[in-house]
């Protein structure tokens, strides 16, 4: 394959998830997310499975071939509609997860469970190194398939059992759980302790009037230059500068295994640091607080990468440090899930669009300040992710400063919707003159109770 043909085979990758994620996190609002998720993961497999006779002649009385004969990829276009296709697929399931999230957990929940999943993924991250590794040292020229051919089937197998785990187990939401393994009880719990912390979300069509509420919302226009920012740190694109610094570094040489896996340092600290901030969040309550901390660190590593001309300690330390984008990220999704808190259709598209405009600007960018030519050093874009850094710290400011103002309207708001549904019922007497406020009564344990009087209220 020449190099224009890989260079558009991922561009096609990328534009899938583009156009895909939007559509997919609105239709998982009316397609159980137990069929929806995990069928996207599966035919995500099958086209990763084809992948592996991509334009491979066969061998001669290989069974292996006998096999994958039958679905061979015979042409350079046929590989680009599977790259576009797995790209599509693949869309799915980050913003979609963190979806479900916010349709399970409450304010104080969220942000632990979204935290699991982001150090899943550096997890996930820092094992597709070492099974790489092992692919290409211990399977490679088996049955005739090179190690990289192995690696897809490898995926596709971990896929299915995933899919078919997702479809048996999956819940659903909380209003239409499909899980065998809960009772009525167990289900009716579900939606009475989301309704206690101030929930209660309805699924409308699919509209115009959607995407005016989305697009007229304070929420989007603040969320998605942060998520935008936060896409663009070193971090996002740590696993092609580092290897190229480790393999172009004049102070030690170093073998194309451990250029594989030196790397996986940083999703290392990565998942150590997600930890100890989810903890620190939960024990001391200061998410912005956390926040800033992160971005400090990822402010000094990133000077140190700028410098350049440090010792070689000094840059791995820059690399792990200025790649330190973990914690923000479960933070900045959760804060969303909060802030769209009672709307679930404003919660999944903004997310949905949240995700897409940083992809498109980080694959613009990407092909400017982060390209080859520009390697090792790749000045331009540390310059950059630098500015993205400073511009999400001033941008997270801005967030909480807006919460903070529109938390007794937000709140008001919710605490109408739940009346209306008849969850919480007001009374005019005042025979019990004990005034109690909103959040006392829903059960909320925020930092600061909204201000004001509250009216007597039951719940049901």
């Amino acid at each position: 394959m020449l190099m224009t043909q890989y260079t558009l085979a991922g561009t096609l990758f990328t534009t899938g998830g583009l156009i895909f994620q939007i559509p997919s996190n609105l239709l998982i609002t009316r397609i159980p997310p137990r069929f929806w998720l995990p069928g996207c993961e599966f035919v995500w497999g099958l086209c990763t499975l084809l992948q592996v006779s991509a334009l491979k002649e066969a061998t001669p009385g290989s069974t292996t071939d006998a096999v994958l004969v039958q679905y061979r990829i015979t042409n350079v276009k046929q590989l680009w509609a599977l790259r576009f296709i797995i790209g599509a697929l693949e869309g799915s399931c980050f913003v979609g997860m963190h979806w479900i999230f916010g349709s399970w957990y409450t304010k104080k929940e969220i942000g632990k469970r979204a935290a699991l999943f982001a150090m899943c993924a550096y997890a996930g991250s820092m094992f597709s190194g070492y099974i790489q590794s092992g692919a290409q040292a211990g399977l490679n020229g088996v049955h005739g398939l090179a190690g990289w051919r192995w690696l897809f089937i490898i995926d596709s197998v971990l896929t299915f059992f995933v899919a078919i785990f997702g479809v048996l187990m999956f819940p659903g939401t909380p209003d239409k759980c499909t899980a065998w393994y809960l009772t009525e009880d167990d289900k009716k719990r579900c939606v009475e302790r989301l309704r206690q912390d101030g929930k209660g979300e309805e699924t409308d069509i699919i509209n115009f009037k959607l995407f005016k509420r989305v697009f007229m919302s304070w929420q989007l226009w603040v969320l998605v230059p942060v998520w935008c920012c936060w896409y663009n740190t070193l971090g996002h694109y740590i696993g092609t500068v580092f290897p190229l610094w480790l393999k172009e570094n004049t102070v030690r040489t170093f073998s194309v295994y451990q250029i594989n896996n030196l790397p996986t340092i940083v999703p290392g600290v990565n998942i150590a640091m997600i930890l100890l901030s989810a903890w620190a969040i939960d024990y001391y309550g200061r998410r912005l607080t956390i926040i800033w901390i992160c971005l400090i660190i990822q402010t000094i590593g990133n000077i140190i990468i700028c410098v350049y001309d440090v010792s070689f300690a000094a840059s791995i330390t820059g690399y792990v440090m200025g790649g330190l984008d973990g914690p923000t990220s479960p933070i900045l999704l959760t804060w969303c899930n909060i802030l769209c808190y009672g709307d679930t259709q404003q919660r999944a598209l903004t997310l949905a669009i949240m995700n897409t405009v940083a992809t498109m600007t980080a694959t613009v960018l990407n092909q400017f300040v982060y390209n080859a030519s520009t390697a090792p050093r790749f000045k331009q874009g540390v310059i950059l992710s630098t500015v993205a850094v400073l511009l999400e710290w001033i941008g997270v400011t801005g967030i909480r400063y807006i919460e903070l103002r529109t938390e007794p309207a937000r709140q008001a708001a919710i605490d109408a919707a739940l009346v209306e549904s008849g969850f919480i019922v007001r009374s005019d007497s005042y025979d019990d003159q004990k005034d109690v406020t909103t959040a006392q009564v829903v059960g909320l344990d925020s930092e600061k109770t909204p201000a004001g009087p509250a009216q007597n209220v039951t719940v049901m």
